[in-house]
């Protein structure tokens, strides 16, 4: 069933947005499911009774300069461009100088990166809490 609803050329937005959810209510609510003993997987959901946490922004301290990191991963201030990874886009970390050639990178409490200011390359990637 997958397989069908993916080789079909789709005309506009709309028709793949009819086409999607008509595959996931035939999913869900009408095709039973062996591995639910024969059930569907709507009959069997059960919500959560937890509500979802949700964690507020993280507030560094007044002495570290914080930086976005952009939607690729890489931070970039000044001259210098680090890749730190792809799962860290678009979070605030912030950068402290360690001394005229090195910096680190922390995350919350947590020191994900040291890296050589004259270079951007990283030194070291090793995590640790702060």
């Amino acid at each position: 069933m997958k397989e069908k609803v993916l080789r079909q050329l789709l005309e506009d937005l709309p028709e793949a947005d009819r086409m999607l959810q008509y595959f996931r209510w035939k999913y869900n609510e009408v095709r039973p499911h062996s591995d639910l003993g024969m059930k569907t997987p709507a009959s069997v959901y059960v919500p959560s009774p937890r509500s979802y946490f949700e964690p507020g922004e993280y507030v560094y301290n007044s002495g570290q300069k914080t930086i976005k990191v952009n939607n690729w991963g890489y931070l970039r201030f000044g001259p210098i461009r680090v890749f730190l990874s792809e799962a860290m886009a678009d979070a605030k970390v912030a950068v402290c100088q360690l001394d005229e050639e090195h910096f680190v990178v922390c995350y919350r409490n947590y020191q994900i990166a040291s890296d050589d200011a004259a270079t951007g390359a990283i030194v070291n990637r090793s995590i640790r809490k702060v």
